[in-house]
């Protein structure tokens, strides 16, 4: 698990976060006891790279997200430019 912590007016928030991806290939934000199903524009906003993922599935990704056509190639460019800036 990962930790949070943000201000609030009062003091702080804080809890645990895990991102992980679901049976059905989707990508997703377990925050406290709430848990958020990604879009493929937030995984990329987030600069998440899946492919670090434990036991993640690309096939299963792609059949999620829709992504057989051009959008996948979207997605890829977008990883390619995270990895350029992680290099």
């Amino acid at each position: 698990m990962n930790k949070y912590c943000y201000e609030i007016k009062d003091g702080k928030c804080k809890g645990y976060f895990k991102i992980y991806q679901a049976k059905n290939g989707s990508i997703q934000l377990m925050m406290g006891n709430r848990n958020i199903t990604l879009t493929a524009q937030q995984i990329l906003d987030l600069n998440i790279y899946t492919f670090d993922l434990i036991d993640y599935d690309h096939d299963k990704f792609l059949e999620f997200y829709k992504l057989g056509d051009s959008n996948v190639h979207d997605l890829i460019d977008g990883y390619d430019e995270i990895a350029k800036i992680i290099i």
